[in-house]
């Protein structure tokens, strides 16, 4: 449905310019997004604020299907300055989201703009410092 839209679409030629295709009424976006995430590889989809993050997130396995896997890595949810830490269910998810990433040949990455903004630990920390429970 989208497939035609987005391969006729004319793709920046040099630095510093992009493309859009859309907007999109309703979870349109969401469909599209699932499409382009039909190839084996990771898609990366930032959204504006984590509002949007959570509505794709929440639409895209209805369009994607079971075997497409959908993370997603939050917002702390914090001002810089901020004497508390982030809530342990979005440090959690984040963590997760890390440690999975090098392991992933398919699927999409949900990632709103406030959170690309933050330096993350390098690869070798998180996978050393994981601990892994199966049942």
């Amino acid at each position: 449905m989208f497939k035609h839209k987005i391969d006729t679409a004319p793709w920046p030629e040099r630095p510093s310019t992009r493309t859009a295709v859309g907007p999109f009424p309703g979870s349109a976006g969401s469909a599209c997004i699932a499409e382009l995430a039909g190839e084996d590889r990771l898609l990366v989809v930032i959204t504006q604020d984590m509002q949007t993050a959570l509505e794709i997130e929440r639409e895209l396995p209805f369009f994607a299907g079971a075997d497409c896997e959908i993370l997603a890595l939050p917002d702390w949810e914090t001002l810089p300055y901020d004497n508390f830490s982030p809530h342990q269910d979005i440090v959690s998810e984040r963590l997760h989201t890390l440690f999975r990433l090098p392991a992933i040949r398919r699927g999409v990455l949900v990632v709103p703009m406030p959170t690309l903004m933050h330096r993350l630990p390098p690869r070798e920390y998180v996978v050393g410092s994981s601990l892994v429970l199966e049942s």
